[in-house]
């Protein structure tokens, strides 16, 4: 199937695919670098087609006209085009991906709406946001825009060490099914960024993504 969902504005332009093709499909549309054949023949099943399918839409992102851009992971396992000034961020949820490109450190999530983040809903949010979310009608597709911001900031950061309720902070909004956006910051011991945070639903997908800003908390 070809991208069901794609977004460009000034800062970032993304997109999503359903998986629906078989992993030779890809596999017969890509030349792989060493390291990411290393990469992909660790994988097995599912996580190996999730892996060639949104590398093939992180292409399609750049332009399919374009020679491929091979993606690596560094030391942190974020990965990376060796484009300057280029940063990306993948995720996937059954069988849905999705890619983000930007000039700005960036991170985007997809999630697939299940009550299962209900119960360690306490263990990533802090006071505030659990106040907020509580007192919303839409508690779990809220709750999941939380997670998935606290995902995306992560993912932006991209270096390991950081605690999901110490260290990153979402600003309490008010969830609307129509989409909307809220800011967040990461902060850990002298590190400071701050971010622009978007949502949106999408069938029964929540789709967040974020991209850094200049200080606004």
């Amino acid at each position: 199937m070809p991208i069901i969902y794609q977004f460009s504005s000034p800062q970032l332009s993304l997109a999503l695919w359903n998986i629906e093709e078989p992993d030779v499909f890809f596999e017969q549309k890509m030349t792989l670098e060493t390291d990411e054949a290393d990469e992909l023949s660790a994988l097995q099943k599912r996580k190996r087609t999730e892996w060639l399918a949104s590398r093939w839409l992180l292409h399609e992102l750049f332009g399919v006209e374009n020679a491929r851009r091979p993606c690596f992971k560094d030391e942190h396992g974020k990965p990376y085009v060796t484009e300057p000034e280029q940063h990306i961020s993948l995720s996937h949820s059954l069988d849905w991906v999705a890619a983000v490109v930007s000039k700005k450190k960036v991170g985007i999530d997809i999630q697939s709406i299940t009550t299962k983040l209900v119960r360690i809903a306490p263990k990533f949010m802090r006071s505030d946001e659990l106040q907020c979310w509580a007192d919303n009608e839409q508690q779990l597709e809220h709750l999941h825009v939380f997670w998935g911001a606290k995902e995306c900031l992560y993912k932006a950061y991209g270096l390991r060490g950081l605690d999901f309720r110490a260290h990153i902070s979402v600003q309490v909004f008010d969830y609307h099914s129509s989409g909307g956006q809220t800011v967040g910051r990461v902060r850990i011991n002298s590190f400071t960024a701050d971010y622009a945070i978007f949502y949106q639903k999408i069938d029964y997908f929540l789709l967040v993504y974020a991209i850094e800003q200049p200080s606004f908390l």
